[in-house]
């Protein structure tokens, strides 16, 4: 493992790195590393972005700032497991075995659901630029009546 990489590993499940260079790597289920391997999803230094990583069924797919960058189909679906979880480190069994460098993650979301890439979209496009994504109109005083008014721009 490198230096500078972002690190999430459920033991014997998955796991998923990101890379400074711009690459990302996963693996799932039985790790045959080789068979998923790395790849440039077009990864920048210092400049926040929204990576997701998907698994419908059999298929990987890797999304930047709203975008599928890499998509492939790799093993069977996850199973829901009681194995430890490790984020910004390698599990091995019931510990942690090594630390990578996870300074580089924020607001990490693990689900139960893949999420659409629309889905995946909006919430990028949401936290990307959250001032012109989501507008409302002007504050109701409790005990008036009257329309409230809200856009959304750039949904999927």
């Amino acid at each position: 493992m490198s230096a500078g990489m972002a690190y999430i590993h459920k033991d014997n499940q998955y796991s998923m790195a990101l890379f400074p260079d711009g690459w990302a790597w996963g693996d799932s289920f039985n790790f045959s590393y080789s068979s998923f391997g790395h790849h440039n999803i077009g990864m920048s230094t210092n400049v926040w972005q929204h990576v997701a990583f998907t698994k419908t069924g059999g298929v990987v797919t890797i999304y930047r700032n709203g975008a599928s960058r890499y998509s492939t189909p790799f093993g069977p679906g996850l199973a829901i497991t009681s194995n430890l979880l490790c984020i910004g480190a390698y599990c091995n069994g019931s510990t942690p075995a090594y630390s990578t460098d996870a300074g580089n993650l924020d607001e990490l979301r693990i689900s139960n659901v893949a999420r659409s890439a629309d889905w995946i979209l909006t919430e990028y496009r949401n936290q990307s630029a959250p001032g012109t994504y989501v507008s409302a109109g002007p504050r109701i005083t409790p005990g008036r009546t009257g329309r409230v008014r809200h856009t959304v721009r750039g949904g999927a």
